[in-house]
């Protein structure tokens, strides 16, 4: 729907022609292809038409073409953007394998949650963030947030920095203290530079001041899954070597220290007393190089 209106808009001064077309490809999917005579885009944005959070227009919530209100996020795209005769550009797209209903619940959907007293503001942030499709949570307090389990998918907190009975300033030093690490992205409409100094040191993402741009709150959201998603995988690789260290033998250990040290197979055979045969299989064993990213 959104490359039909968009073709529209770019023939809305000058004329032109919109063409849809359909057929089956060799996979028993079907394929839409959406093109048109507008004035076309600019080189550098072809690449990125699709991406979510991109937009080539002064005011927009930037959802990107693969935006769909029903099937958010389903919609795959092939031969993207590929150049056709005259001045038509053809975009040719077709709906993901599994069924509407197993594709949203196999994906892994951020959740972006929202803290704000104002139940107004609330609901606007909350339509903003569910119309790029990802998921949402409100509440009205620090307090409801801590009783609510968090995602295990990457996810991200907009904070509003008054709010009854504990700032949000206050708050992102309650979240420290218990080792809560989450991206948060404060707003307020009674912001200064010592808050905003104060909140970006103590790790904010972005302090926005109201009334702020939907791109701006949609760009800062996208930064915090991102960092939350790095973060995440960091952890996980840091469990796994934890998981494999203590699983290693007494000597295997030893062996292991050795050689991300950077000794050679034959220096620590030497250092143990071993063969350097043995120490090879040892080394082996304990996947030091993956380990170290030593190899000797």
């Amino acid at each position: 729907m959104n490359l039909m209106l968009n073709a529209i808009e770019a023939m809305k001064d000058t004329g032109g022609e919109m063409t849809i077309k359909a057929k089956i490809d060799s996979n028993g999917l079907v394929v839409t292809s959406v093109s048109d005579t507008g004035v076309g885009l600019a080189a550098e944005n072809v690449e990125r038409i699709f991406d979510p959070f991109h937009t080539t227009k002064p005011q927009g919530t930037g959802m990107g073409s693969d935006y769909n209100p029903i099937d958010c996020g389903v919609l795959r795209r092939e031969g993207m953007g590929k150049s056709q005769s005259g001045a038509r550009r053809d975009f040719p797209f077709h709906p993901s394998r599994g069924t509407r209903g197993s594709d949203m619940k196999s994906a892994a959907v951020s959740t972006v949650y929202i803290i704000d007293d104002d139940h107004g503001m609330r609901q606007a942030v909350q339509d903003l963030v569910e119309s790029v499709g990802l998921h949402a949570e409100s509440f009205s307090t620090g307090e409801e947030f801590l009783r609510r389990q968090r995602s295990s998918e990457p996810s991200c907190l907009v904070l509003d920095v008054r709010l009854p009975q504990m700032s949000g300033l206050d708050f992102q030093r309650r979240l420290i203290e218990l080792g809560a690490q989450i991206p948060i992205i404060f707003i307020t409409a009674h912001g200064d530079v010592p808050m905003s100094v104060r909140a970006l040191k103590s790790g904010a993402v972005e302090f926005l001041t109201k009334p702020f741009r939907d791109q701006d709150l949609l760009d800062a959201i996208q930064q915090a899954l991102q960092r939350d998603r790095a973060e995440r995988e960091q952890q996980t690789e840091a469990h796994e070597l934890h998981r494999r260290y203590q699983a290693l033998t007494a000597r295997e250990r030893e062996v292991m220290g050795l050689v991300v040290s950077g000794m050679l197979n034959k220096q620590i055979a030497s250092e143990v007393g071993a063969s350097e045969a043995t120490v090879k299989i040892q080394s082996r064993q304990c996947n030091a190089e993956d380990a170290s990213g030593i190899t000797n």
